[in-house]
């Protein structure tokens, strides 16, 4: 097998709004050793230029599937979305990302999705679950305001249902709840993190195959999280920090952040540093590029 592999990459390249993931990726496919050739969506028609070769080409989620489609090299894609929830709200959403990702799969060689539920009812064989990670490159905290008791939520998303888990939480905790809906991502973030004692993750879509990345980018800069517990997250993590961390109810996060507010302040920064810790040794997209390359060697033979 080819050592070094010559990679298309083609997604929206330095996105402001946002943290960053493609160039988390391309950087961390560069360490592994591999020679990377970026393409932005929006210039998808470079494909079709007869310089533009490699090994394959990899996509997270394009719309325009000509280019694709007519392009020799091998396809693989990379789904970060929920393919599927239960939600009467989302009928069209599910629809279109049914679509969009059986397209995807259909002209691709091999496919990763963060969604595993997705992938385990898959029938073609060519989805494989991979799910996202820590932008190693991203800022990190420094200046942790420690008599801070804010909890911070951030993320949008009512059709999820995180309409009555916001408006609990405000009618709780008042003033000290900080829901930023629109996001925030890199310095801001940062910012956001070190100015709050707890970060929330709401209930939903949360199943034992599926999670956000927040997951990994809010621990990964370096915040105190709270999240949901699922199988998946409890095979991830070291079991002493996922017993303290993650929660199985809304009374048990209201627990949670009364004991890590008042009681245990220098336990959180402990488990802090911990998932920290955790994540930069298992969860970067070093890590995830790693198993990506192994497994496209696996399957496609390259």
């Amino acid at each position: 097998m080819k050592e070094k592999l010559k990679i298309i990459y083609l997604a929206r390249h330095n996105n402001p709004f946002s943290n960053d993931d493609e160039g988390g990726i391309a950087g961390s496919l560069r360490e592994l050793g591999h020679e990377v050739q970026c393409i932005d969506e929006q210039h998808i028609q470079l494909l079709d230029r007869p310089r533009v070769t490699g090994d394959f080409i990899l996509f997270h989620h394009c719309k325009s599937f000509s280019f694709l489609q007519r392009n020799p090299i091998p396809k693989v894609f990379w789904c970060f979305d929920r393919i599927y929830w239960d939600s009467p709200k989302l009928a069209t959403r599910n629809a279109q990302r049914v679509e969009w990702v059986n397209k995807a799969t259909e002209i691709s060689q091999l496919g990763f999705c963060t969604d595993g539920d997705w992938v385990q009812q898959d029938k073609t064989g060519k989805l494989v679950w991979l799910m996202q990670g820590f932008n190693q490159y991203l800022p990190r905290v420094k200046n942790l305001n420690t008599n801070s008791n804010k909890i911070l939520f951030i993320g949008g998303g009512r059709d999820y249902g995180r309409d009555e888990f916001v408006s609990e939480m405000r009618q709780r905790y008042g003033d000290r709840f900080v829901h930023i809906p629109k996001g925030a991502y890199k310095e801001r973030l940062v910012s956001l993190i070190e100015d709050s004692a707890i970060v929330v993750a709401p209930p939903s879509p949360v199943t034992d195959r599926y999670w956000s990345n927040r997951l990994y980018v809010i621990m990964g800069i370096g915040g105190f999280l709270l999240h949901p517990r699922t199988q998946g997250i409890t095979d991830d993590f070291d079991q002493d920090y996922g017993d303290i961390t993650f929660y199985d109810s809304t009374s048990d996060l209201h627990e949670w952040i009364e004991y890590y507010t008042t009681k245990a302040v220098y336990e959180r920064e402990e488990f802090r540093v911990k998932g920290q810790a955790q994540v930069l040794a298992h969860h970067t997209y070093k890590d995830r590029c790693q198993t990506l390359i192994t497994t496209i060697r696996e399957r496609l033979g390259i």
